[in-house]
């Protein structure tokens, strides 16, 4: 009798773990991360390895009975190359608006994303020489404004993350440009986390 006792409470506090941990996948969350960024076009060899910095809230949106998440926060990037005399650096601001789940259990989770992304350019210098031109002034081509479709993956260590996100987007002109054709841009981003 007394071993189907220890038995009854040693399944019931598995059983309680169990439920314990399934809850804990669906609470809301903020994440502060930063990382590696890799921005490439569709058009030309020019290539910007910076940084990104960012933090979102996510937001349980199915009442706490499955980890589905809607994100959303801010995000500032840094891209810069230098090709002979020629030089870019850009400086980026971004609002992600991402849909996620979470699956895997307190300890350990994989959290993939989709979603979409509004950067504004704050500047975009290229420089040759002594001559230095804002790529996103009103007398050059492309817009500050861009939608960016977002997808990737969070690796959730403890209240730690590793993270890689693909970002798809067509950067257009700000203005009728004789010649100029709206052409993709491409990243990939590396980025280490910290949940709470």
């Amino acid at each position: 009798m007394k071993t189907l006792k220890i038995l009854a409470v040693a399944a019931t506090a598995l059983v309680s773990a169990s439920v314990a941990k399934a809850q804990d996948l669906t609470n809301d969350y903020t994440r502060v991360y930063a990382g590696y960024d890799h921005q490439w076009y569709e058009v030309g060899t020019t290539a910007l390895n910076g940084f990104i910095m960012g933090g979102e809230y996510n937001l349980n949106v199915t009442n706490h009975q499955m980890p589905l998440f809607l994100g959303a926060g801010m995000e500032y990037k840094y891209g810069a190359v230098t090709e002979g005399d020629e030089s870019y650096k850009q400086h980026t601001l971004s609002i992600p608006v991402n849909v996620s789940y979470k699956f895997g259990n307190e300890n350990i989770a994989i959290s993939p994303f989709i979603g979409q992304a509004f950067r504004f350019g704050l500047s975009y210098k290229y420089n040759y020489g002594s001559t230095e031109i804002d790529l996103y002034d009103k007398d050059a081509d492309i817009n500050r404004f861009q939608l960016i479709l977002n997808l990737g993956v969070n690796i959730h260590l403890y209240q730690f993350t590793l993270g890689y996100r693909y970002q798809l987007s067509e950067t257009k002109q700000d203005k009728k440009t004789e010649g100029f054709t709206p052409f993709n841009d491409y990243c990939n981003s590396f980025t280490v986390g910290y949940c709470f």
